[in-house]
């Protein structure tokens, strides 16, 4: 996680680069930082309780989308897409929100705003997710 905000952070502060280019890049980075938290929640709850690693890592591979790791690290149920948003306006603020729907459509092409603020909220967020 820590080389993806790294790499994400350095890259929203280049002017090296236009700013149309970098940011779908930060963007990924952003998101990939994101579900490597996701993933480690998932695995040390289920491996925690006694599951064997093969089985945590297939039920993460059946995970497609970065909100269906979400819902498997936040309700242990990755079909609970619908409830993530709002657990993170009501556990963080609105501010974790929007940092994950930002990861998830500016990957797709949505525009954001603030490459660098992205960075500092993911990275906030994945300190903060347990």
């Amino acid at each position: 996680m820590k080389r993806y905000l790294d790499d994400a952070a350095a890259l929203a502060k280049t002017r090296d680069m236009p700013v149309e280019v970098r940011t779908p890049v930060v963007v990924t980075y952003c998101r990939s930082a994101l579900e490597a938290r996701f993933h480690q929640i998932v695995r040390a709850r289920r491996i925690g309780r006694g599951e064997p690693h093969r089985d945590v890592d297939a039920l993460i591979g059946r995970a497609r989308t970065t909100m269906q790791v979400a819902a498997l690290a936040l309700f242990d149920d990755m079909d609970a897409g619908g409830q993530i948003l709002g657990k993170l306006n009501t556990a963080h603020g609105g501010w974790a929100a929007t940092a994950l729907r930002t990861c998830k459509e500016g990957a797709h092409g949505a525009a954001v705003n603030d490459p660098e603020q992205l960075v500092a909220d993911v990275a906030r967020l994945v300190v903060r997710l347990k």
